[in-house]
């Protein structure tokens, strides 16, 4: 996406609202309209992000629990985010989400998470909490959403 993408889009959409007004649409009609498009995107939004929720929280319950301890917080190979390592039984693996800040890992001991074999990455507590917790909000915002549909829509 280029950068000066938003500037065109407030440029088109202040052109179409123009347009509308010309052509008789009176100014209420095209709030309403303009509010329902937006509630539509953001509607999207919380459908696309319970859907990535989804597909994450299937990947930590197929995965299996495992000690482990934790070797360093870096960028993995060709990856633009900082990501915590894991080492167990002597391998090195990533976590699946970018990393916390330093201070919330323990640098000696061992500690649990839950590692997925086929995609060889792990869930550490923060991911874990993060799946969890996304997926109950997005389900609960999809509800509320559904519930106002329902209530003043239809």
């Amino acid at each position: 996406m280029k950068a000066g993408c938003g500037m065109e889009f407030v440029v088109v959409a202040a052109v179409i609202i123009v347009l509308l007004i010309v052509f008789g649409v009176k100014a209420d009609t095209v709030l309403i309209g303009a509010g329902v498009l937006l509630l539509g995107i953001a509607a999207l939004a919380v459908a696309a992000m319970t859907l990535l929720f989804i597909f994450f929280m299937g990947k930590l319950i197929c995965s299996r629990p495992a000690k482990a301890e934790f070797s360093r917080v870096d960028k993995p190979e060709g990856g633009r985010f900082n990501t915590a390592f894991y080492t167990i039984d002597g391998r090195e693996y990533q976590c699946i989400f970018p990393s916390e800040p330093k201070i919330m890992y323990r640098k000696k001991g061992k500690c649990r998470v839950f590692i997925n074999r086929r995609s060889g990455k792990v869930f550490d507590v923060f991911s874990a909490a993060t799946c969890t917790l996304g997926l109950l909000f997005c389900l609960a915002a999809v509800t509320a959403g559904a519930w106002l549909v329902i209530t003043f829509v239809i």
